[in-house]
């Protein structure tokens, strides 16, 4: 009988330790979400705020290049790393195609950006910036060809360009497999989400 008595409080004790265990790693598992949470909320709304610092005049001000070039450096690495939701990674990338210059074959796409901002006139200007910011390199560098002007249009095709881009990015990044799948995946719900209206 002592014997069978002391064999329960065992078993009760097992299962109390196994119970507590579980909670704890629930518990863990929970800290972790909220924290990694409030990670991206405050990334975000740093790049918000850093974005929202470029008012229209100072777009086209000489440096501005190079303080959105660095802003957009700050925003790929933050996305490499997973700092960013792959959602809104994916319509900041596509907003940055509005202001970035790409270039293709050795020579600068779009010189004369859009929104203001105004980019550099040579390739020369271009790589001496770029040198020291190899990310944004690796994202104006397009290696296939990609019809700009479906791009910069508003027709339903802008955004199966746009995430050609997107991926031209993946490619070259420091992303692991795993991460760039997830990422992909999300470019394509994007792209498949983003078409216009008829009556635009």
């Amino acid at each position: 009988m002592t014997m069978k008595l002391s064999e329960d409080v065992k078993n009760i004790a097992e299962l109390l330790a196994n119970s507590v265990t579980a909670i704890t790693l629930i518990a863990v598992l929970f800290s972790y979400l909220l924290s990694r949470r409030q990670a991206h909320f405050s990334v975000i709304e740093k790049c918000i705020n850093d974005f929202r610092g470029f008012e229209k005049n100072d777009l086209e001000k000489n440096g501005a290049f190079k303080v959105y070039i660095d802003l957009v450096n700050e925003e790929l690495f933050y996305l490499e790393k997973g700092y960013l939701p792959y959602d809104i990674a994916v319509e900041w990338m596509d907003g940055m195609i509005d202001y970035l210059p790409f270039v293709y074959n050795g020579r600068i796409i779009n010189a004369k950006l859009t929104n203001g901002l105004h980019g550099c006139d040579s390739i020369e200007e271009l790589s001496k910036i770029m040198s020291s910011y190899p990310r944004v390199a690796n994202f104006i560098t397009v290696k296939k060809e990609v019809d700009f002007n479906q791009v910069y249009s508003n027709d339903e095709k802008r955004f199966l360009e746009r995430s050609n881009l997107i991926n031209n990015f993946l490619k070259g990044s420091k992303m692991g497999f795993v991460q760039r799948w997830l990422f992909k995946r999300q470019v394509e719900k994007y792209s498949r989400s983003c078409v216009p209206p008829r009556w635009l």
